[in-house]
C-alpha cells in the first residue's frame, strides 16, 4: 500500500509532476497577464474586440472567462444592493405601519373627545331652544298682561 507522503518522496514520476506544475504556473502567469490587460482595456473594449474577433483562440477563452467573472462580481454586488434595498423597504414599511397605528390611535382619541364634547354641546343647544321658547312665551304673556293692564286702566279711568 502506498504512503500518503509518497508524492513528496523521490520517485520515477516526480520529474513529470514537476513539469506539470511548472506548466500550470506558466498558464497562471499568462492568465494573470491577460486579465491585467483586460482590466486596462475595460469591459466595453474587451466585448468590442471579442465581437470583432481580434483575440486569438486562447485569449478569447480567457476574455470570456474574465467577462464571466466580472458579470459574476457585478451580480454579487447587485444582489447585495437589492438585499440592502429590501432591508430598507422592510424597515420603511414597519415605520409606516407604526405611524399608521399611531395615527389611528390619535383619530380614535379625537373621536372620543369630540363625542364627549358633543354631548354637552347638544344639551346646551337643546336648552337654548327651550329657553328661546320660554322667552317667547314670557314675552307673549307680558304683552297680554300689559294689554290687560292698559285695558283695566282705560276702563277704570276713562279718558
Amino acid at each position: 500500500m502506498a504512503s500518503p507522503f509518497e508524492a513528496s518522496q523521490p520517485s520515477r514520476g516526480l520529474p513529470g509532476k514537476a513539469a506539470d506544475w511548472e506548466e500550470q504556473q506558466e498558464i497562471a502567469e499568462e492568465i494573470e497577464a491577460l486579465w491585467r490587460e483586460f482590466d486596462g482595456l475595460g469591459e466595453d473594449e474587451v466585448r468590442r474586440r471579442l465581437a470583432m474577433k481580434r483575440f486569438d483562440v486562447r485569449a478569447t477563452k480567457y476574455a470570456r472567462d474574465w467577462l464571466a467573472k466580472r458579470d459574476e462580481l457585478q451580480l454579487s454586488i447587485d444582489v447585495s444592493a437589492l438585499r440592502s434595498l429590501a432591508h430598507h423597504a422592510r424597515e420603511s414599511a414597519r415605520e409606516a405601519s407604526r405611524l399608521a397605528l399611531e395615527a389611528n390611535d390619535f383619530a380614535r382619541r379625537a373621536k372620543s373627545i369630540a363625542s364627549e364634547a358633543g354631548d354637552p354641546l347638544e344639551k346646551a343647544l337643546e336648552l337654548g331652544r327651550s329657553n328661546s321658547r320660554s322667552i317667547k312665551l314670557a314675552l307673549f304673556l307680558a304683552t297680554v298682561a300689559l294689554t290687560v293692564a292698559v285695558a283695566c286702566l282705560v276702563l277704570i279711568h276713562p279718558v
